[in-house]
């Protein structure tokens, strides 16, 4: 499954301390609501710069950010979250690996491992899904960004953010409260709900029974 994106205009760095060495990668796993979001910290030269010194970077796969930020069904892409890149004008800050451009900047077994983390995170979704050849990566305060505009908790909690204040102030909103009925507020099964609706037969036997008892008293 390829969800390459076209080449963008203005790019947009987003760095942690990198060492300056070799090539770096590691990965991380983080809940993210019911699933797992897989965080990956790749050394990597400036986007658009393949000359440039490699620099550590934390991204998030392009196709794990859709699914759970705009509700992508397992399989398929729809081009939602690059669209919104786009609109965003950071659509270069988008990262297409494939196994000729990572070979440039990793050793083999580094973007054999990197493909293994891509394929078991689709399979958690799509377990028939097939081996990829290529995928796009975008990097964490990209998609830090998106959350926020998605208004998707759990994945900036994912990513170390907080949610806006404003968020849990809307949540809190009291709803209004439920008026249930009273011992005080029972009337009998057969009182019409109507004012001048007949009395219940309770209230017609009690009369009944006054009304007899006031000719034996006379």
């Amino acid at each position: 499954g390829n969800d390459t994106p076209s080449e963008g205009e203005e790019d947009e760095e987003h760095e942690l301390d990198g060492s300056g060495g070799g090539p770096t990668i590691r990965v991380r796993e983080v809940e993210c609501g019911d699933s797992i979001l897989v965080i990956m910290d790749i050394s990597l030269p400036p986007a658009g710069r393949p000359g440039g010194k490699a620099r550590l970077q934390s991204f998030l796969f392009l196709r794990q950010c859709e699914e759970l930020l705009y509700g992508s069904t397992a399989g398929s892409y729809t081009g939602a979250l690059h669209a919104a890149v786009k609109t965003m004008g950071l659509e270069s800050s988008l990262r297409v690996m494939d196994k000729t451009t990572a070979l440039e900047v990793m050793e083999p077994d580094e973007w054999a491992n990197l493909m293994d983390v891509y394929t078991t995170m689709r399979r958690r979704r799509d377990p028939l899904c097939g081996p990829a050849k290529r995928f796009t990566i975008l990097p964490v305060s990209l998609a830090a960004s998106l959350a926020l505009t998605r208004r998707h908790r759990d994945m900036l909690v994912a990513l170390g953010r907080k949610a806006p204040r404003k968020w849990d102030a809307e949540v809190a909103i009291p709803l209004p409260p439920v008026i249930r009925p009273t011992r005080t507020m029972h009337v009998c099964a057969t009182t019409m709900s109507t004012v001048n609706s007949t009395p219940c037969l309770v209230g017609q036997a009690r009369r009944a029974g006054a009304a007899g008892m006031h000719r034996l008293q006379c």
